[in-house]
């Protein structure tokens, strides 16, 4: 563990995301060594750094970090939701467990990969193993108030999530977060679908959100069957309204990363 409390490699914690609208600057060779002190084991680097005058987005693995500072938002839904969408989509995807409450889970009959990255080294090598998966999409579950690890999270994400519920705590919260990563995008997450709690909670979001409106995803409403996903075994065939609520969440992804 770091002085920081961080679960972060070293390596890894000085990674800079790159802001948009601006692209990254064209590597020239004599750069090549100080890249390489800099983040020795990021993902794509070799590839990177073999192929001459590259920019570095181009070659950058697609990696979608969920966080945010409060417990009970569904970061951990959130994350398997978007993996299971991937996978409708045909698309491969892991989603990466860094919660130390949570136990890990298994494939079995998923479209996607859980894997345990609890520790820094497990966290690395997972990161490192991508630079080998060119076509995976990663999803690393934040888990909760643990704010500097949040913020390296941001920092070498390609997109950043940041889910919160319906009640005043979790949007004040995501306020926070939100001002804190200018670049991040939240979600409402297990959204009300009775129609007078959806007018009740669009009230609040017009009331205290007005501002971050054009930041926040469309809602992913509640369905229980959502569950389903973060059990040992998952049933081989999913209800559909869950997978289209899944398909939906990874299009709105994949949009956000097209545009990055």
């Amino acid at each position: 563990m770091h002085a920081t409390g961080s679960m972060l490699p070293g390596s890894l914690c000085k990674m800079k995301r790159w802001n948009k609208p601006h692209l990254p600057p064209l590597i020239q060779p004599h750069d090549r060594t100080q890249l390489l002190k800099i983040a020795p084991n990021f993902v794509f680097l070799s590839k990177l750094v073999a192929g001459g005058n590259l920019r570095l987005g181009e070659y950058v693995g697609k990696l979608i970090c969920v966080i945010g500072n409060k417990g009970g938002t569904g970061k951990t839904s959130i994350t398997h939701m978007l993996c299971h969408g991937f996978g409708l989509l045909g698309m491969r995807s892991i989603a990466v467990l860094t919660d130390t409450s949570r136990e890990p889970l298994f494939r079995g009959d998923r479209g996607y990969t859980p894997l345990d990255g609890r520790t820094p080294d497990q966290l690395e090598k997972i990161l490192a193993k991508m630079e080998t998966m060119p076509e995976w999409i990663a999803v690393i579950d934040g888990g909760a108030n643990r704010p500097e690890m949040d913020k390296q999270l941001y920092e070498i994400a390609n997109l950043a999530l940041l889910p919160f519920r319906d009640s005043h705590e979790d949007i004040r919260t995501v306020r926070h977060d939100l001002e804190s990563f200018p670049a991040a995008y939240g979600v409402p997450s297990q959204w009300p679908k009775n129609p007078w709690q959806q007018m009740a909670a669009e009230h609040t979001l017009d009331e205290l959100m007005q501002d971050y409106r054009p930041r926040l995803l469309e809602p992913v409403y509640t369905v229980s069957s959502s569950k389903l996903l973060l059990e040992t075994k998952v049933p081989h065939d999913l209800p559909t309204v869950l997978n289209n609520v899944c398909r939906g969440l990874a299009k709105q992804a994949l949009s956000k990363l097209e545009s990055e």
